[in-house]
C-alpha cells in the first residue's frame, strides 16, 4: 500500500514538473506546427518550417537533414541560419556568409572582379549595420552599395615579421564598422602602396563582431564561411492587430514595415498569444527588474533591482508611521469626545439631582459652604458598597437612600482628625503646647508621663556620656508598658495640676542645662 502512494507521488510531481516545462518554455512555432527546432536551432514564428507554418515564403525554414546535426537553410536567400534572434530591439538572422577572396587555387588575380552579394531589394532583410568590414592581406579593401558609391572601406600594412592578435592595430588584416543598413553590396580590393615583395591573397568579408575574433589572418584562410548579421521586419501595413503585445512600429526606406516586441524584461515570441514570458533573470525578483545594455551583445544584460528595496523599505517605514500617528490622533480624539460626554453626563446629573439648589445655597451662604462636608463618588461607592441593590432603603424625592457601610468615625470628625491636627496647621482649630499637655494629660498616667519626660531630658543632654543608650531607652519604654498593664489609677484634677507645676519646673531646668528653647 505504501508502494503505491509514492508511485502515485512521483507521478503527480512529474506531471508538475511537466506543467513547469510547459509554462516556462512555451512552443516558439505557431499553433498546429509541431516542429520548432531543426537540430540545435531553434525557429520561432514568423519563420517556420511546414506548409503554412511561416508568414510568407521569406521566412520559409527548410531543414536538411544530409547533415548530422541537421541544418537549417533560408529558402529563399539559400542561406544556412545560425540562429534567430527575437530580441526586444533587435530582430535578426545570423547566416554564414562566403568570403570574398582575390586568389584561384592560391594563385592571385590581379585584375579580379568584385564580389557582389545576395541583393535583398524587396524582401523583409538588410544586411545589419552591426557587421564589421573585414579585409586580411596587403590590398584596401572597399565596400560599396548598388549606386557604386563607396559606403565603407579599410587598409592594411603588410608586415609578416609581426603577429598580432586580431584587426585592431592595421597590421595584416583591417576592420572597420558599417554606418547603415544595407540590401546590396559589393566587395573589391586593390592594392596597397605598403606591400613588399611577391603580392598575397587578399580576403574581404562581412562578418558580426569580428573585433573581438584574435588570430583573424589564419581563421579565414582555412575557413569559406563568416557569420554574418541579416536584421528583419516584416514588410506589411501598420496594423496594431498584428502584434499580440507591445508594438514598435518602424519605417525603414521605401518598406513599409513592423516589428512586434515583449515588454521590458520578458522574453518569448510576440508573434504568438502568450509568447512572452519573464526573463529568467527577473522571474524571481521582489524588488523588480533592472537591465543594463551590453554593446558586444547588443542586448540587455537583466538583473535584480535593489534601489527598489530602499524605495520600498522607505515606503513600507512612511505607510507604518502614518498608521501609528492616525491610530494617535484617534485614540487622542477619542478621549477628548469621550472627555466631553462625560462632562456633558455630569451637567445633566447635576441639574437632575438639585445641583442648582446646592449652587444657590452656596453663594448665599459661603460661610455655611466651607464647613459643608462633600464627598468624592469614590467615597459614595465605598459607602453605599459601590452602590449595591440590596442595600436600598427607598428612593425619595431627594433620590436614592441606601443603607450605610461601616466605617472608621474618625475620618468624618468636625474637628479634624488626629493627623490633621498636629501636621496640618488650622488657624480655625489652633492646636497649642498647652492643649497637646492637657491631651496627654487625659490620656495617659502621671508617672508614665514623668518617666517619658525625664528619659527624653536625659536624651537631650549635650553631654555624651550621660545620655542614654538606645538598649536603656528601650528598657525603660518595655517597664512602662508592663507596668500600664498592671495598674489603673484614677487621675483628678489636682494630680493632673500638680503633674503640670513638676513638669514644668522639670523643663525649666532641662531648658537651662541644654540651652534649648521650648514653648
Amino acid at each position: 500500500m505504501r508502494g503505491q502512494w509514492v508511485i502515485q507521488l512521483t507521478i503527480i510531481c512529474l506531471l508538475w514538473l511537466a506543467d513547469e516545462s510547459s509554462a516556462t518554455a512555451p512552443s516558439m512555432a505557431k499553433p498546429g506546427c509541431e516542429q520548432d527546432h531543426c537540430g540545435d536551432i531553434l525557429i520561432p514564428y514568423p519563420f517556420g518550417m511546414g506548409k503554412s507554418c511561416y508568414k510568407d515564403e521569406w521566412f520559409s525554414i527548410s531543414c536538411s537533414h544530409s547533415f548530422d546535426p541537421p541544418k537549417p537553410i533560408l529558402s529563399k536567400l539559400n542561406l544556412e541560419v545560425l540562429s534567430i534572434e527575437m530580441d526586444r530591439f533587435q530582430k535578426s538572422v545570423m547566416v554564414n556568409s562566403p568570403i570574398y577572396s582575390n586568389c584561384e587555387n592560391g594563385e592571385v588575380e590581379v585584375t579580379s572582379s568584385p564580389w557582389q552579394s545576395r541583393d535583398l531589394w524587396g524582401s523583409p532583410f538588410l544586411y545589419s549595420l552591426h557587421n564589421d568590414l573585414v579585409g586580411v592581406g596587403c590590398h584596401n579593401v572597399l565596400l560599396r552599395d548598388r549606386n557604386e558609391e563607396i559606403m565603407a572601406g579599410c587598409a592594411s600594412t603588410c608586415d609578416k615579421s609581426i603577429t598580432t592578435k586580431g584587426c585592431l592595430y592595421g597590421i595584416n588584416c583591417c576592420l572597420t564598422r558599417l554606418q547603415e543598413d544595407l540590401d546590396f553590396y559589393s566587395l573589391s580590393t586593390t592594392a596597397s602602396s605598403s606591400e613588399r615583395g611577391d603580392p598575397d591573397c587578399t580576403y574581404a568579408f562581412l562578418a558580426y563582431n569580428y573585433n573581438n575574433v584574435s588570430n583573424v589572418t589564419t581563421i579565414v584562410r582555412d575557413a569559406k564561411y563568416a557569420p554574418l548579421l541579416i536584421s528583419w521586419l516584416i514588410p506589411e501595413q501598420v496594423d496594431p492587430q498584428n502584434c499580440v503585445d507591445d508594438t514598435v512600429y518602424t519605417s525603414r526606406g521605401n518598406y513599409p514595415n513592423y516589428r512586434c516586441a515583449c515588454n521590458w524584461a520578458e522574453e518569448g515570441n510576440p508573434y504568438l498569444a502568450h509568447g512572452c514570458q519573464v526573463v529568467r533573470e527577473c522571474a524571481n525578483c521582489r524588488w523588480g527588474c533592472d537591465g543594463r545594455y551590453n554593446s558586444s551583445t547588443y542586448k540587455y544584460d537583466f538583473y535584480c533591482s535593489t534601489k527598489n528595496k530602499s524605495k520600498a523599505l522607505i515606503l513600507g517605514c512612511s505607510i507604518s508611521g502614518g498608521l501609528l500617528l492616525l491610530l494617535i490622533f484617534s485614540f487622542g480624539l477619542y478621549k477628548v469626545v469621550r472627555k466631553q460626554l462625560d462632562i456633558r453626563v455630569k451637567k445633566r446629573f447635576f441639574k437632575r439631582n438639585g445641583g442648582l439648589l446646592l449652587q444657590q445655597q452656596i453663594s448665599s451662604d459661603k460661610i455655611a459652604f466651607e464647613k459643608t462636608k462633600i464627598f468624592t463618588s469614590d467615597e459614595l461607592e465605598k459607602a453605599t458598597d459601590n452602590f449595591n441593590k440590596n442595600r436600598i432603603l427607598g428612593q425619595g424625592g431627594q433620590g436614592t437612600v441606601y443603607k450605610e457601610v461601616p466605617l472608621l468615625v474618625y475620618e468624618f470628625i468636625s474637628n479634624g482628625t488626629l493627623f490633621q491636627l498636629i501636621h496640618d496647621q488650622n488657624s480655625e482649630f489652633p492646636l497649642s503646647w498647652e492643649m497637646r499637655l492637657r491631651i496627654a494629660l487625659e490620656e495617659g498616667r502621671k508617672e508614665d508621663i514623668m518617666t517619658f519626660a525625664k528619659l527624653a531630658g536625659r536624651c537631650l543632654n549635650l553631654n555624651g556620656r550621660k545620655r542614654p543608650t538606645m538598649k536603656e531607652v528601650t528598657t525603660e519604654i518595655d517597664n512602662i508598658r508592663v507596668s500600664a498593664l498592671h495598674l489603673n489609677v484614677d487621675q483628678n484634677f489636682q494630680e493632673n495640676a500638680c503633674v503640670v507645676t513638676e513638669i514644668t519646673e522639670f523643663l525649666d531646668m532641662d531648658d537651662t542645662s541644654t540651652s534649648r528653647d521650648h514653648v
